[in-house]
Formats: structure tokens, sequence, C-alpha cells
């Protein structure tokens, strides 16, 4: 991610709502109570910043005041099957995403197999090879990211 002394105001606004819903979605799957509360806190922080922004700048439309925003932008973080979470760098990606995977696909949450439009639960991942395995009639199925769609 670009620092944000180097974006337009513009762009500043909507990073910091993605880095909002990427706080969000980790209170969500964190799996440690000290976690949850962590991104709790980090997105009520990140939700200050964008009212104010919003307030400064004619009351602009947001994620937290528009759900129709906050729908689209859900979609497009999560397009690939596994959301586009924010990182700092390259180096933060390295270390955070492998958790991120494990968390998001944990294994006993439930995911809907979009090419067979039913709910499973999740048997295995593989961060490497970037599968998600579900159980289908006693059998254990490998699906793309792509093909599931993790319910939240």
């Amino acid at each position: 991610m670009k620092k944000t002394r180097n974006l337009s105001p513009i762009e500043y606004y909507k990073v910091i709502q993605k880095e909002y819903l990427s706080a969000k979605i980790r209170q969500k799957i964190a799996r440690s109570g000290y976690w949850r509360t962590y991104y709790r806190n980090l997105a009520n922080k990140k939700s200050v910043n964008i009212k104010s922004f919003s307030e400064r700048n004619n009351n602009l439309a947001n994620i937290i005041s528009d759900s129709s925003l906050y729908t689209q932008l859900m979609k497009e973080m999560t397009k690939d099957g596994f959301p586009n979470f924010t990182y700092k760098n390259k180096d933060h990606r390295l270390k955070l995403e492998p958790i991120d995977y494990v968390n998001f696909y944990s294994v006993g949450v439930d995911v809907l197999v979009i090419p067979l439009n039913k709910l499973y639960k999740v048997a295995a991942r593989n961060f490497k090879e970037r599968t998600v395995s579900v159980m289908i009639d006693g059998e254990r199925v490998d699906y793309s990211p792509n093909d599931i769609f993790r319910i939240l």
C-alpha cells in the first residue's frame, strides 16, 4: 500500500475505507479475543476518521452511512473469494497473509460452494496451493477460493 502522505485526499478516503473493511473482516475471523478486540478498536478508529473526512467534505458518501457503498466495496474486496486485505508493505503481507488465509478459511466454518450452490463446512485449506477443501458425500473435494464464498 502507498504511504498516505503520497495520496490525494480522495485516494486517501478510498484507502481508509478499505482499511476499515479489512479490520471489520479480521475482527470477525480472528481466533483469539485479543485480536478481535484489537481489530474492533482499529475499525472504530478508522470509522472516526472516515466520518470526520466526510463531514469536512460536505457529508461525502461513505461506507458507514451508505449501505450500497459498503456492499460495493465489500464485493470489490472479495471478488476473488479471499479478501484483498490491506497490508502496510510487502513484508507485512508475507507475514500476515498466510495467517489471514488460515483464519478466513478455518476448519469448520461455513462456505457456499458456488458451482453447487450449497453450503458446506471447510475440512482443510492449503495456503501454498490456494485451495480450500470441503467434505461432499464423505469425500474431500478441493476448490479454489474463486469457487467458494465464506459465510461471515
